[in-house]
This record gives structure tokens, C-alpha cells and sequence, in this order.
């Protein structure tokens, strides 16, 4: 809510289910600790010349906006930012909207997508070897290592 820092944050029309989750996350949070969430609200809503939205992928604008500094913070998943600090670690500083970097918490008010697997029909010659893939520990493995969890 300080007047000097610019919000990045995915574009509601573009990407709506993203930039939902964090409108969502931010205006919970914001709930929880009291804060001024019709503030909150107008911010993320575009109000304000202190947000900068993507123009179509905002994973890989977000760092970039940054990087130029035409943002001061952006609100992305998890694995994202995870991601970013391992790759650049002396350009991001990652701070989780709850926990520690190490055991990030995430609440009723952390807004959490949650992705589904299925099969149209009998899934072709691969469908069910792909279904049993991508449940294997293997899988499971690498997922956790990237700070997404276990399917």
C-alpha cells in the first residue's frame, strides 16, 4: 500500500485465472491483517498508476518488468518466484505472503490453484501410460523439487 512501490501483477483480461488468484490472495490477506482493502482493491483493479499489468504471459514478463525496474514487487506462484530466485539469485529476493522462504504456509486466505488430470474415453495408445506417468514418484519428485505439489 506504500505510495512508492509499483504492484506488477498478470493482466485480468488476458489472464484472467492468474491475475484472479492474486487479486483474490491479495485482497485476503489484506483482510486478514486488517489493512485497507478497498485500497488493495483499487490497486489491483487497474485504479492506480502504480500497477503495471502483462500484456500476455506473465511469468515471463513479471521478471523482466522488474528487471527494468518498472515494478518494485510482483505477486506470482510460488513455483515462479522459486524459480526466478534460483536462477537469478543476485536479481530476485523471494518473499513468501506467508511462512518463510524455506516453509512457505499457504491459508484459506493464499488462494491455491489446483489443476486435474483425466482421460477422454479410453485415452488413445498413450492416455493411460501418461496418467500413470505423471502420478509415479518420479514425477512426484519433481514436481516437489520446484515447489509445486505432490499430484
Amino acid at each position: 500500500l506504500r505510495k512508492d512501490v509499483r504492484l506488477f501483477i498478470s493482466n485480468p483480461k488476458t489472464e484472467k485465472a492468474s491475475y484472479d488468484v492474486y487479486a483474490e490472495t491479495l485482497l485476503a490477506l489484506a483482510d486478514e491483517q486488517n489493512l485497507d482493502t478497498d485500497a488493495i482493491r483499487s490497486l489491483v483493479s487497474g485504479n492506480s498508476q502504480r500497477l503495471v499489468t502483462g500484456a500476455r504471459i506473465h511469468h515471463r514478463e513479471a521478471p523482466q518488468c522488474l528487471y527494468e525496474n518498472r515494478a518494485d514487487v510482483a505477486v506470482i506462484y510460488y513455483h515462479l518466484a522459486l524459480r526466478y530466485t534460483r536462477i537469478f539469485p543476485e536479481l530476485f529476493e523471494f518473499i513468501p505472503l506467508e511462512g518463510t522462504v524455506e516453509n512457505p504456509q499457504a491459508s484459506a486466505k493464499n488462494i491455491r490453484t489446483t489443476y486435474h488430470i483425466g482421460l477422454v474415453g479410453d485415452g488413445g495408445k498413450w492416455g493411460k501410460q501418461c496418467v500413470e506417468f505423471m502420478f509415479s514418484d518420479d514425477v512426484s519428485r519433481l514436481y516437489e523439487s520446484h515447489g509445486l505439489q505432490r499430484p
